[in-house]
């Protein structure tokens, strides 16, 4: 009986009962046919399909790293080889999993490699949160004495320079340095120098801090010897908003950490009169464009595996060369040509190109990250490879300096190495560029419905809003490179949606399951059935709905700690929420016109019977528009209606447009 027991269990619970083999790669003969594939930033669940269907060989990966993206460039190559590359780039295992009577041989990470990475991630992290609160405390510590030098030095900088003149990287360093100890940035220092251990903690976490000079609560109220700093730093600033005439000015500051960098925002509101009766004006003041103040900018340092680095057969050792031409057309993007200025381009692309002109076999992972190429000259593979983290750090650096990449984003560093017969390339930091990255099948999906539809629609964009910040900041910003459909002018038909993705009640919509989506564009969906993570950004949607005697029904001033939409502690007012919210597909008589500029776009919405009525009135104030690339469009006419318990109703409109031909009514979909 305990020999039946004890079997038992060791059937049950020992890890090796249940465990796929071995990792060790099969010797076998399907394992040594060989296999050809050209794929640039393809999912790896998408190359073991392919690598199945020529090979006959069952393959997968598990979910957790399906979404992974690689490079491949193989010709005629065992698949054991290709199978052992990708375990090499990724540290990943691969093994055979019985499934009923035969194997399926599955692509893998250990839980041991992801405790050892989040383990190495978070000790560097320990040691780089040390470094940006030693740099912040040295900053709070400054004299004023001290500050009036270093602002003397940081005019003299730019006095330097002509308007429009590039920056040095040495220019961009000096003058990054400079601003994060005067202006702003000192006094945010000052103030973060002086948080309680406890609000410094939540700032790591990912939450957001408010402060507020006129809240009754005293531990979030901004002290006056503070404003009286900003005030000093920004005068011009501060003097627009203090001359408000309703006097109803609102000023707070916020801190919020993004990956290892610390940002504070300083912001001022308030009304004034206007010819619709009203409007809100809100001021930022910091050291960089967007009122943002940086300090600190520590990369972690992690333990790497290295990679293989075999004599090779003098492949290395051929050189190659490529024409503005090659790169143009290689890379792909909308409106780059091979007169561009400056043609950017994948790593990707570049393997590619030696695959195309040397034959260069290769296995790379994959980020959605483009640089300025800028060798000319024939050199060898070796010496192309060498150098590219510093040919990709003076792309970033010329990015900078025209504020095309900000100073926070992740940098691309490759390392490479040569096994005998392929090139294998990754990202020395690949964590940091990992979380930017949007899967493939919602890149597939969105660059289908563009296709059909030329534009996106609610669903499109509350899969942006779902994708998280880095994500869809990253998606956006790359948009004509990663959504690029043959066919649309961009020009005119670009993303008008996409900045919807940030509206509370397309981000509430977002969170919504499919049957959740179906209940609540059907009958309306109840909110006592949602989730902690739904309430909180329901609570963003109906924030300016809430009567709260201290706000007098204005938008809620928030103060405090804030996690996801949640003010933790606290509740955001006393005001009382709804208990139905409910999709409503209207009608809408709304048009708008918008014409490209320098930086973005010019628009103008009207209300009209008809689009010719509405062309013709919006064509009154931009007559040019006709000559112009332009997008005329009509709003779809979407509502998140709230029934409160009192059974009285408010609306959030939803502000999303398709494009209609100037000659026609648009197109009417059925009411999704």
């Amino acid at each position: 009986m305990k020999i039946a027991v004890l079997l038992l269990f060791s059937v049950l619970f020992c890890p090796c009962a249940w465990a796929a083999e071995e990792d060790l790669l099969p010797a076998d003969q399907p394992f040594n046919q060989p296999v050809t594939l050209a794929v640039k930033g393809e999912a790896l669940s998408d190359i073991m399909a392919m690598l199945s269907k020529q090979t006959g060989v069952r393959l997968r990966t598990t979910r957790d790293i399906a979404d992974q993206k690689a490079t491949i460039f193989v010709d005629k190559r065992p698949l054991k080889d290709v199978i052992a590359g990708l375990k090499t780039i990724f540290g990943y295992r691969f093994s055979a999993v019985p499934v009923g009577d035969s194997k399926v041989y599955e692509l893998w990470e250990s839980l041991s490699a992801k405790q050892a990475r989040e383990a190495a991630m978070n000790g560097a992290l320990g040691e780089a949160w040390k470094e940006i609160d030693r740099r912040i405390r040295e900053v709070a510590g400054l004299s004023a004495e001290e500050q009036v030098k270093l602002r003397a030095e940081l005019s003299l900088l730019k006095s330097r320079k002509q308007p429009g003149e590039d920056w040095t990287p040495e220019e961009i360093k000096e003058s990054d340095t400079l601003r994060s100890k005067v202006g702003p940035g000192a006094v945010i220092a000052r103030i973060y120098a002086d948080l309680p251990p406890e609000i410094v903690s939540a700032l790591r976490s990912g939450c957001t801090v408010y402060f507020d000079p006129d809240t009754t609560e005293s531990e979030w109220r901004l002290p006056q010897s503070m404003l009286e700093d900003i005030s000093a730093q920004a005068p011009d600033q501060v003097a627009q908003w203090k001359g408000l005439p309703d006097g109803g000015c609102h000023v707070s500051l916020r801190f919020r950490f993004q990956g290892n960098q610390l940002s504070a925002y300083f912001e001022a509101s308030g009304r004034w009169s206007g010819s619709d009766g009203g409007q809100k004006m809100t001021i930022s003041v910091g050291g960089s464009p967007g009122g943002e103040v940086t300090i600190g900018d520590v990369k972690p340092e992690v333990s790497e595996t290295k990679l293989p680095n075999v004599p090779d057969n003098g492949t290395l050792e051929k050189q190659v060369a490529f024409t503005p031409k090659e790169l143009a057309d290689e890379a792909d993007l909308y409106g780059q040509t091979e007169k561009s200025p400056s043609i950017l381009v994948n790593r990707s692309d570049i393997l590619s190109l030696l695959h195309k002109k040397l034959g260069l076999q290769s296995i790379s992972d994959h980020h959605s990250y483009w640089f300025a190429w800028d060798a000319t000259e024939p050199q060898t593979v070796k010496h192309l490879l060498a150098p590219l983290s510093e040919m990709i750090a003076r792309s970033d650096q010329k990015a900078a300096a025209k504020y095309l990449r900000s100073p926070g984003d992740p940098k691309s560093d490759p390392v490479w190495g040569w096994d005998g017969s392929s090139l294998l390339m990754r990202e020395r930091f690949p964590s940091e560029l990992d979380v930017l990255e949007t899967p493939n099948r919602v890149i597939r999906r969105l660059r289908a419905n563009l296709a059909k539809n030329r534009y996106l629609d609610l669903d499109d964009v509350a899969e942006l809003a779902a994708l998280s910040d880095g994500q869809a900041g990253a998606l956006t910003r790359n948009w004509q490179r990663l959504i690029y459909v043959r066919g649309i002018d961009y020009s005119t038909s670009e993303d008008h949606n996409t900045s919807s993705r940030l509206d509370p009640a397309v981000r509430f919509y977002s969170r919504l399951t499919d049957l959740q989506k179906r209940v609540v564009k059907a009958n309306g969906l109840q909110v006592a059935a949602l989730t902690q993570d739904q309430l909180g950004m329901l609570q963003k949607c109906v924030a300016p709905f809430l009567k709260d005697p201290q706000q007098k029904e204005q938008s809620v001033r928030r103060v405090g700690i804030w996690c996801n939409g949640t003010r933790l502690g606290k509740p955001e007012s006393d005001g009382t929420m709804p208990v139905l919210a409910k999709l409503v597909r209207r009608e809408s008589q709304k048009y708008d016109l918008r014409l490209p500029v320098d930086q973005g776009w010019v628009g103008h919405s009207i209300s009209a019977s008809s689009p010719a009525d509405a062309l013709k009135r919006l064509l009154e104030s931009e007559p040019d528009a006709k000559n112009r690339p332009h997008f005329f469009g009509r709003e779809m006419g979407y509502t998140m209606l709230f029934v409160f318990p009192d059974e009285t109703t408010k609306e959030h409109p939803i502000e999303l447009f398709e494009p209609v031909e100037e000659s026609k009514e648009p197109a009417s979909k059925t009411s999704q």
